[in-house]
């Protein structure tokens, strides 16, 4: 929590792609291994590593938008467009969990797309715990996702990997 703290301070460069991977990894689901851990560390570090190397946008913590803004976004948005993400963000969370639970053999399809990019990773491991849990996190995680997808500046990137994601895990859909 430190390292994350000094990464929003400072920037995610003074961190370093090893302690991103790190911070990333041990956000993942509550039923990963420390051997889970381990693999997604060296999966993370190796996508954010080569990242740099192109020169491309540092992994870091999103431009906080205040929830008025953000409720603002969302009132505008059209219920058809929040159903959308909603039901890609739902697939995600079930058929990665299914992954998981088979230990990668199950769809390697979907391993390699998630690990095709920083922001693949962080939606199909930021969706994952939704289908874990019955708890009342499950409804915040889906919620914040919702939020983060439909309010940002920029959700191309974000609403690419989640179709992405969604294409790899249901082809031909």
């Amino acid at each position: 929590m430190s390292a994350l703290a000094v990464g929003r301070f400072l920037g995610s460069e003074e961190l370093g792609a090893a302690t991103l991977a790190e911070i990333i990894a041990q956000g993942g689901p509550s039923t990963a291994t420390s051997e889970d851990i381990e693999n997604a560390k060296a999966t993370i570090e190796k996508i954010l590593t080569a990242n740099e190397l192109r020169g491309g946008r540092q992994l870091g913590p999103s431009r906080h938008v205040p929830m008025k803004e953000v409720i603002d976004r969302l009132m505008r948005t059209e219920i058809e467009q929040i159903h959308d993400v909603r039901h890609k963000i739902m697939t995600i969370a079930t058929l990665g969990s299914l992954h998981l639970r088979l230990r990668g053999d199950g769809w390697p399809r979907i391993r390699d797309k998630a690990a095709s990019s920083h922001t693949h990773w962080m939606l199909f491991y930021g969706a994952i715990p939704i289908a874990e849990t019955l708890e009342a996190n499950a409804w915040h995680t889906l919620t914040a996702l919702l939020a983060m997808i439909l309010a940002d500046d920029d959700a191309r990137e974000l609403t690419e990997a989640l179709d992405d994601l969604v294409h790899a895990s249901l082809p031909g859909r």
